[in-house]
C-alpha cells in the first residue's frame, strides 16, 4: 500500500480564509519573465512588490500553476523565497514545471494535489557568436544546473544529488502529486484537482497550459470540473488581478 502524507480533508488548500494581516497569499499564474509582456507574466520585481506588500505578514501562502520561464528570473525569485522572515507554505495547483519547479524549492512547506505536475529538466539557453561564446555560455549553464540541483535536494534523506542528476538528464521528467512526495520534492499530496483535456493544450485548475512548450507532456487524467466548480471565483479573482497590472512598471 502507497502510503501519502495528506493535509486534513476539511482544511482544503484553495479554502484558506486571509483572517488577518499576519497570512497572505501570491498567486503565480504565468510564465516566470525578465520583462512582463502579458498580464500573467512574473518579473523578480512583480515579486519584490508582492513581498513588500505582505512584509508584515508572518505566514505567506503562494500558489503557482506555471510552465516556467527565465532561469535568472526564477533564480532571483527563488532567493527572495529563502530569504524570507515569513514562514512560506507553496501550493502547486496545477503545473510547476521547468524554472518553476525548483524556484519553489525553498519554501517552508510545499503541498500538491494528486494529480498536478512538477517537470525538472537541465537549464538551457540560446547562444549565438563563436567558439568562445558557447564555452562561456556552457560554463554559466553548469552552474547553473548546480544550483538547481541543490534546490530540489531540500528533502535531504529521501533524494539523491545523483537522482536529481539523472531526473535532469533525462529531457523531462514528470512527477505527479504522489511522485513528488515519494522522492520528498514535497511534503503533503492533496486530493486531485479539476483537469480538461483539450489535445494541443490542458487546463488544469483553470489554468490553460499548451504541450507545445513541452517534449512530452504527460497523459492527464480527465475530472469532473463540476464538483471544483466553487474554486473557480478565486482563480477568477487572481487573474482580475493580473488584468488591470500596469506592465509598464515592471519592464526596464
Amino acid at each position: 500500500m502507497v502510503k501519502t502524507k495528506t493535509e486534513p480533508t476539511n482544511k482544503s488548500w484553495f479554502e484558506i480564509k486571509n483572517t488577518s494581516a499576519t497570512a497572505s497569499e501570491i498567486y503565480i499564474m504565468g510564465d516566470i519573465v525578465d520583462e512582463q509582456w502579458v498580464s500573467e507574466d512574473v518579473t523578480p520585481t512583480w515579486f519584490k512588490d508582492e513581498l513588500d506588500r505582505l512584509k508584515k505578514a508572518d505566514h505567506i501562502h503562494i500558489f503557482v500553476n506555471s510552465g516556467g520561464g527565465s532561469v535568472f528570473a526564477a533564480l532571483a525569485i527563488h532567493n527572495m523565497i529563502k530569504n524570507s522572515k515569513a514562514f512560506v507554505t507553496t501550493h502547486v495547483m496545477g503545473l510547476a514545471a521547468s524554472s518553476a519547479s525548483w524556484m519553489i524549492m525553498p519554501s517552508n512547506k510545499i503541498v500538491m494535489p494528486k494529480n498536478a505536475f512538477i517537470m525538472l529538466h537541465l537549464p538551457v539557453s540560446g547562444v549565438i557568436g563563436n567558439k568562445n561564446d558557447f564555452i562561456a555560455a556552457a560554463e554559466i549553464l553548469t552552474k547553473v544546473e548546480e544550483i538547481i540541483t541543490d534546490s530540489y535536494l531540500r528533502g535531504g534523506k529521501k533524494l539523491t544529488k545523483d537522482k536529481v542528476t539523472e531526473m535532469m538528464n533525462a529531457g523531462e521528467t514528470w512527477l505527479d502529486g504522489q511522485q513528488a512526495f515519494d522522492i520528498g520534492l514535497i511534503d503533503f499530496v492533496e486530493p486531485p484537482v479539476a483537469v480538461a483535456n483539450h489535445g494541443d493544450y490542458v487546463v488544469i485548475n483553470g489554468v490553460k497550459h499548451s504541450r507545445d512548450k513541452f517534449q512530452n507532456f504527460p497523459e492527464v487524467k480527465v475530472e469532473d470540473t463540476k464538483q471544483y466548480s466553487k474554486y473557480q471565483e478565486r482563480i477568477n479573482n487572481a487573474l482580475d488581478i493580473y488584468s488591470n497590472l500596469n506592465l509598464e512598471k515592471y519592464n526596464v
